[in-house]
């Protein structure tokens, strides 16, 4: 059967099921009165089955308009009654067909368009999850219908009995997964993934203080006796979070170029944050709002300088500090900023050679290097303005690093607030959002780190290299 008749015979079902539907209603509010248990039993059978006709109409439609012009009908039946080769239309933009002998929708999307779309949505209707869910129907219904039903999911209230209910909820996690993996690779924490121990939130772990007493032992002497040493850390449920800030007209915008700017904002506000997060070495812990930097109480020395022979010294004086306590440097990376690697990378010897060859490979004396922007801290004058930029290198022992992350990202939408436009949201001067035709995008990521040894982190601060 060709898809246009079969959607006419579902129609035709539909039609008949609502008069059906239609009927019980109507005698009801003739005689006033509410339906009985059977009428009403009769009713809702008959208005989810329309739901399911609906859903079903949907589809076809959808691969009436998708099917390539050669795609066989559904069936196995050869093309006809007006449909096939000359009835098919050509497949919606973001969407390919893998072969013509069948239909195979092949989705040609950047990563986190979903994600992307979500927030664009959730932005042009101002929070509205009705309202978003049909300007997502709209402007991208075919290409990535689940948009529409993660919002859809937000609105409907979810019960025990409808077996698919949850189902959007699944899409949302999809898409926000898709998002984070386009996003790790621009934050510190993304790219010690796999190096980094991780831990459940909400969850007592021991932690060894102290190590068993052992030393050489003479013929019949007695052997020296100690006791391992523990106490144990929880890692609570903290959370980071951002404001993106966008035009009205952008969030309006569907186009992939609107849509690449939405979501460069968002990988760009939601990195920096968790980055300077992670490093600030002023970050100390606040019980219940944020975990400490990993850097915070960390040994600091400050760089003696910034000749060749003294940045060998503050190099090894921070290896050093790890071998003499046991640390493997085979599992230690150094994090800094991009302009401390490219000043290491054009540092020359009296013979006119790199005097560090493998940094611009990312390796330095041996060790990885990742680079964020945020490894550098302001002074501030006594009228707390930032006065002058302060670069610093921090050699970290990864594995020694605890870190709980749920891995998603959620978000939130208002173009009616006043908000602060400063990286701390401290700032006194605030912006409004309605006046100035604005949507704040609200990111959070639930995260928590913590040190397993506060020796496993040593930071070399004030780098003039």
């Amino acid at each position: 059967m060709s898809f246009k008749k079969q959607i006419e015979a579902l129609r035709k079902q539909r039609e008949a099921k609502m008069e059906a539907a239609m009927e019980l209603h109507k005698a009801a509010e003739t005689e006033s009165r509410t339906f009985s248990a059977e009428e009403q039993t009769k009713f809702d059978e008959l208005t989810k089955a329309c739901e399911a006709l609906d859903a079903q109409i949907v589809a076809t439609e959808r691969l009436e308009r998708l099917g390539a012009k050669s795609a066989v009908a559904v069936g196995g039946e050869g093309a006809g009654e007006g449909e096939g080769e000359g009835g098919q239309t050509d497949p919606p933009k973001g969407v390919s067909i893998k072969s013509p002998g069948s239909i195979q929708v092949v989705r040609n999307l950047p990563k986190g368009t979903v994600f992307t779309r979500y927030a664009m949505a959730l932005a042009a209707s101002k929070g509205n999850l009705m309202q978003a869910a049909e300007v997502s129907k709209s402007l991208w219904g075919e290409t990535t219908p689940e948009v529409a039903r993660i919002l859809k999911a937000a609105v409907a209230a979810g019960t025990t009995t409808d077996a698919t209910w949850a189902a959007p909820l699944v899409d949302y996690r999809v898409a926000s997964d898709e998002f984070v993996e386009l996003l790790r690779p621009e934050t510190i924490l993304g790219k010690l993934e796999g190096k980094l121990r991780r831990v459940p939130f909400n969850i007592r772990i021991p932690r060894q203080t102290a190590g068993a007493a052992v030393g050489w032992v003479g013929e019949a002497a007695p052997k020296p006796v100690g006791k391992l040493a523990f106490d144990t850390i929880t890692m609570p449920e903290t959370k980071i979070a951002g404001i993106v800030v966008i035009t009205q007209e952008l969030a309006r915008f569907s186009s992939p170029s609107a849509e690449a700017l939405v979501r460069a904002d968002m990988i760009e506000a939601i990195a920096g944050f968790s980055d300077a997060a992670f490093m600030n070495p002023a970050l100390a812990a606040v019980a219940g709002t944020n975990p400490a930097s990993i850097t915070n109480g960390a040994e600091q020395v400050k760089s003696t300088g910034n000749t060749l022979a003294q940045i060998e010294a503050d190099l090894m004086a921070a290896m050093l500090w790890f071998t003499t306590r046991n640390i493997p440097l085979s599992s230690a990376v150094w994090i800094m900023n991009p302009a401390t690697k490219m000043a290491l990378a054009w540092k020359r010897t009296a013979q006119d050679v790199p005097a560090f060859p493998g940094v611009d490979q990312g390796v330095l004396k041996g060790i990885p290097i990742v680079e964020s922007n945020s490894v550098a801290q302001y002074d501030f004058d006594a009228a707390g303005v930032e006065n002058e930029l302060h670069f610093y290198i921090a050699l970290v022992s990864a594995p020694n690093v605890l870190l709980a992350d749920d891995g998603q990202v959620l978000l939130d939408s208002s173009s009616e607030a006043s908000i602060s436009m400063t990286d701390d949201g401290a700032g006194t001067t605030l912006t409004s959002l309605w006046q100035r035709n604005m949507i704040g995008l609200r990111a959070e990521r639930f995260i928590h780190w913590t040190n397993r040894r506060a020796e496993a982190v040593y930071v070399i601060t004030d780098v003039a290299y």
